[in-house]
């Protein structure tokens, strides 16, 4: 069993790394969404606060076609 993952970029990368194996496309439209995203692991940690209007698109490809 693998570890669990303890900080964000790390959880971004190995995200990152499944849906390129994947060719996955996902787009979001938001209005005035506001999300606090925690700055580090634990119940305490601070926040960075973000607010979103428009469109978020992610796009992933693998070049080789694995």
């Amino acid at each position: 069993m693998s570890q669990p993952t303890m900080n964000w970029p790390d959880l971004a990368a190995a995200l990152l790394e499944r849906l390129t194996a994947r060719n996955t496309e996902f787009t979001w439209e938001f209005q005035n969404l506001e999300v606090r995203v925690p700055q580090s692991a634990g119940a305490d940690a601070p926040q960075a606060h973000w607010r979103l209007n428009g469109v978020l698109k992610l796009r992933t490809h693998d070049p080789v076609g694995r």
